[in-house]
């Protein structure tokens, strides 16, 4: 059983979390509220740790000195952990980055269903986002 409060729990190899080709876990009880915002805001911050480890990869830094020069991070440890998915993000940090450096995080959402891994949505004709 997944914790919601390590986003990377929802995955089968948590190692892939914000990498490409990471496979989500099936059979999450997204009756249960808790599991269901946490798989939500795993699958975000999945997307939102791919996209930061990219930037910092362009700029050609690594993610210590991305975190404290260009995100203003006190603690670059703890930004690891979040683009490793060990701990859940805030609000805050994705509203700052998307915010302030422009950094586009979000999937596109056509509705609700974009908010969860393809494996639970109701149109199973969306495109895989573990590729």
């Amino acid at each position: 059983m997944p914790d919601p409060q390590e986003p990377r729990s929802f995955l089968v190899d948590p190692k892939r979390f914000g990498k490409e080709r990471a496979e989500w876990l099936t059979g999450v009880d997204l009756s249960d509220r808790e599991m269901r915002v946490g798989l939500a805001r795993a699958y975000l911050q999945h997307h939102a740790s791919a996209t930061l480890r990219a930037e910092a990869e362009a700029a050609g830094s690594d993610l210590g000195s991305f975190a404290t020069e260009r995100l203003r991070y006190s603690d670059p440890e703890d930004f690891r952990r979040k683009l490793r998915g060990e701990s859940p993000f805030v609000l805050r940090e994705l509203l700052e980055w998307i915010l302030d450096f422009g950094i586009d995080v979000l999937p596109v959402l056509e509705s609700r269903d974009g908010m969860l891994p393809s494996e639970y949505r109701a149109d199973k004709t969306v495109p895989s986002d573990s590729e």
